[in-house]
């Protein structure tokens, strides 16, 4: 009897020793792959280090064209709103010009139809 229950305990003790060298085993592999990764990491770190130095360039020169760029559009904001003011302006002097000509035409058709109406003697009457 207690050399069943001995065995059976042997092998409870033998799984679970196989049961932690499988789980050593597997930290081992694990550090392994930490460790490899962390050269990785090493070696790919200076280029990290150009890279953020390049992009932090390239974002710099990227504001200064989009600064430049935001000037210029408020520049041409600024020129179209004039240009706006002086099409006004010439609107209203064309409009202008329209109206005096009508009136100009209005009266040169009451001068001729008063001009039709008068005789000979209102002619020479006028001349002299």
């Amino acid at each position: 009897m207690y050399s069943k229950l001995l065995t059976i305990k042997q092998e409870q003790y033998t799984a679970q020793i196989n049961r932690y060298e499988s789980g050593l085993m597997i930290i081992k592999n694990a550090q392994s792959f930490v460790g490899k990764l962390q050269l990785n990491i090493e070696e790919e770190e200076p280029k990290l280090k150009i890279l953020d130095k390049e992009l932090t360039e390239k974002r710099d020169k990227l504001k200064i064209i989009l600064d430049e760029s935001e000037i210029k559009k408020e520049e041409v904001n600024k020129a179209t709103e004039e240009q706006n003011i002086k099409v006004e302006e010439l609107t209203k002097m064309t409009n202008e010009i329209k109206n005096e000509k009508s009136d100009t035409e209005k009266e040169k058709r009451e001068a001729l139809n008063l001009a039709d109406k008068l005789s000979n003697k209102d002619l020479i009457e006028i001349n002299s």
